[in-house]
């Protein structure tokens, strides 16, 4: 069967969507997109080349190649059809020919270990792992109050904290990070579009003035018919190098579990690094691991 590989088009965009939000038929907590969401792909082609695999006139895979980092070329979107393993081989074949096109020197994609068919694809296209990131869990009923240090406010991009404000200090937060760090225009395109990226969840703590740590949150329901739960996800919460160790990090935590109940959240998760010690931390809040998130780099060299 002949396979396609064709640029996102905005009459593509249903295709996109459905393709994309099927990876909940195995993770029913995965955050999904809407046609909306995915036509902000379609704004920054530059930046984010999109395709898709099509086969007798439907799409069926997809694939998004972000290529904003200096030396590494990202996979944030690729999912198919459960029968569509060769397609998907040949689409992923072509973002690795775009990133070397483009003078990358590797390509990075992120894989949940419970989608096993995307793993066998990576393993036979030479990827290989990286890391891993802990999945980590918290069922809000049991979260726990605690003092904050005195001194320490917290506010939000809800109230006096300015996105420009807020990006700095996260950045600050996240100096050392490889990822690429935050940028004001995503804030600024999530306040708009997501409607669980509320500006009253976007935390910041300060003292006398200061911003020494921010938490970023979505919240999304989840679920099928009159069955549903509000769940959210926690992004970057991060404090300054020099202030860690002094309850700053407990603080913002707690509060923003406070607001995310009053929005009827029952489930919180983040992604932590397993190696690097935070999930005592973590643990302490009584966030328990639920999965892994797997790093898998191909080298173009």
């Amino acid at each position: 069967m002949a396979t396609s590989i064709v640029p996102l088009a905005e009459e593509h965009l249903a295709e996109w969507v459905a393709i994309h939000n099927q990876v909940h038929l195995i993770l029913p907590w995965h955050l999904t997109i809407d046609t909306r969401s995915a036509a902000k792909l379609l704004d920054d082609s530059e930046n984010q080349l999109s395709f898709l695999a099509v086969e007798n006139g439907s799409c069926v895979a997809i694939g998004t190649l972000d290529t904003r980092m200096e030396s590494t070329a990202s996979v944030p979107h690729f999912a198919f059809q459960i029968d569509a393993h060769q397609a998907a081989m040949i689409l992923l074949k072509h973002l690795i020919a775009e990133a070397r096109n483009r003078q990358f020197e590797e390509v990075s994609i992120l894989c949940w270990e419970s989608i096993t068919q995307l793993q066998k694809l990576l393993t036979e296209s030479g990827f290989v792992e990286k890391n891993r990131q802990s999945l980590m869990i918290l069922n809000l009923s049991k979260a726990c109050d605690t003092v904050p240090k005195q001194g320490l406010t917290i506010s939000s991009l809800g109230d006096s904290v300015s996105v420009e404000e807020f990006v700095a200090a996260n950045r600050a937060a996240f100096a050392d990070d490889a990822s690429r760090p935050l940028e004001v225009e995503e804030i600024e395109e999530w306040l708009e579009t997501q409607p669980g990226f509320r500006p009253d969840i976007q935390l910041a703590a300060l003292i006398d003035n200061r911003i020494v740590g921010t938490a970023l949150s979505e919240y999304e329901d989840v679920g099928q018919g009159d069955v549903t739960a509000r769940h959210a996800w926690i992004y970057g919460m991060g404090v300054i190098p020099t202030m860690l160790r002094q309850g700053i990090g407990t603080a913002l935590m707690e509060e923003l579990c406070r607001r995310l109940r009053k929005y009827g959240v029952s489930r919180v998760r983040l992604l932590t690094d397993p190696e690097g010690g935070i999930n005592t931390f973590y643990d302490r809040l009584g966030f328990v691991h639920e999965a892994y998130r797997i790093e898998y780099i191909l080298a173009l060299g």
